[in-house]
């Protein structure tokens, strides 16, 4: 079972593994809320422009985003 305070156990169960011989990568910071508020812009823009975050290619989504943000 995975603890949901991630942040303090994700070290130890790295460790853990490392110690049983597989080979990890443990990247703190990681951050949801990133994926989540793709979701809503890219719902957003479903609605608004009919089109998602592939026809718009990375740069211009991530404008978009900043747009919703300052919002």
């Amino acid at each position: 079972m995975v603890s949901a305070d991630w942040n303090t156990n994700g070290p130890v169960l790295t460790a853990r593994k490392r110690m049983q011989g597989y080979t990890v990568l443990f990247t703190p910071g990681y951050d949801h809320a990133g994926i989540a508020t793709q979701a809503v812009v890219e719902t957003r823009l479903i609605k608004t422009e009919g089109h998602g975050r592939h026809h718009y290619g990375r740069e211009k989504f991530l404008e978009k985003v900043w747009e919703w943000k300052e919002q």
